[in-house]
């Protein structure tokens, strides 16, 4: 069973984060697909310069909080 936890980000990043989504049809259904893809290349870069010595596979949800 995988674990998630949450990640919050500023409305303005997430409101680009959505901006970016919708327009550009790169096949991200969610905003937390697209965060976590972009965490593994990321994390596939870091490794690849050495930074990180083992993979790691994040999962991340996003939650939107009306206040």
């Amino acid at each position: 069973m995988t674990n998630y936890v949450t990640v919050r980000l500023p409305k303005e990043l997430v409101d680009q984060i959505d901006a970016f989504l919708e327009r550009q049809n790169l096949g991200y259904v969610s905003r937390a697909e697209l965060v976590k893809d972009a965490v593994r290349n990321f994390l596939a870069k870091m490794r690849q310069e050495s930074k990180l010595e083992s993979p790691v596979a994040p999962h991340i949800m996003i939650m939107d909080e009306e206040k």
